[in-house]
């Protein structure tokens, strides 16, 4: 396997959209340079990350419910699929809880079911030590008052960061990272960019959300994690470094941030 060169740090390759060539994009990452993080939204999805995982040194993955799926759990108090969790956790190749959080963009559960599941995880992560993979979407008056409730310093990143300056800026003084995808590559996204270009770079992590969120030029095509490059040609673009900076960079943040050897 070549060394990693870049990483793209939450993608769902077991979504069907990738049934009919998911090993031969695994491995043509790895030839390439690629590491993936695999995000695994429900049980079926937490076993099937770990097998795949097993067989590819380039591929890790997160656990965690989603919170579209919140409501399908909210019976659940500690016991049940939250055990499941908590012990699959424990897999060689899990790096972090989620994606979990709250979702006020489509509403498939209620805001009460999301906070519900989302708090559940949270006091997953701080017990395991695990970091957090914080889905936030319209809903960061929620979010981020719920993540500050919490008096200790958090470790994990905000998938798919889509808020402003002053969001980032919250986000990142509880200790997490931003996750930077396809969208900062669209012409409307102005507000990501203005965040992209004052955060920190060892603050930004690359990501793709594949098969979603596909860059500029591939806007109409199914996403793939070797798209992650346009991610980082674009922050390299707006940070005036080089690709190599970028890259570099942002790997390293997360090797550092899910305690990947290097």
């Amino acid at each position: 396997m070549t060394p990693p060169e870049i990483f793209d740090t939450h993608a769902h390759l077991l979504d069907a959209a990738y049934d009919g060539d998911r090993v031969k994009i695994i491995e043509d990452a790895a030839r390439a340079g690629l590491f993936i993080i695999e995000s695994a939204l429900n049980p079926k999805e937490w076993r099937a990350a770990a097998a795949l995982s097993a067989t590819h040194p380039n591929l890790y993955y997160t656990l965690g419910i989603h919170p579209h799926d919140a409501a399908r759990f909210t019976r659940l108090s500690g016991d049940g699929d939250f055990a499941d969790l908590v012990a699959a956790l424990k897999g060689d190749r899990c790096v972090a809880v989620g994606e979990a959080g709250l979702d006020y963009h489509y509403k498939n559960s209620p805001p009460d079911a999301q906070k519900k599941i989302f708090a559940r995880q949270m006091d997953i992560a701080l017990e395991t030590g695990l970091p957090l993979v914080v889905h936030c979407r319209e809903a960061y008056d929620d979010c981020i008052p719920m993540l500050r409730a919490v008096a200790r310093k958090w470790r994990g990143v905000v998938h798919c960061f889509s808020g402003t300056w002053a969001d980032a800026e919250k986000f990142m003084e509880l200790g997490f990272l931003l996750g930077i995808d396809g969208p900062v590559t669209y012409p409307k996204s102005e507000i990501l960019r203005d965040a992209v270009s004052r955060a920190p770079l060892d603050m930004l992590l690359t990501e793709t959300d594949s098969p979603y969120l596909s860059p500029i030029p591939l806007r109409t095509k199914r996403n793939e994690p070797a798209n992650v490059r346009y991610v980082a040609k674009e922050i390299a673009r707006i940070k005036n470094i080089s690709y190599d900076a970028a890259s570099a960079a942002t790997l390293s943040n997360a090797l550092r941030l899910f305690g990947i050897p290097e």
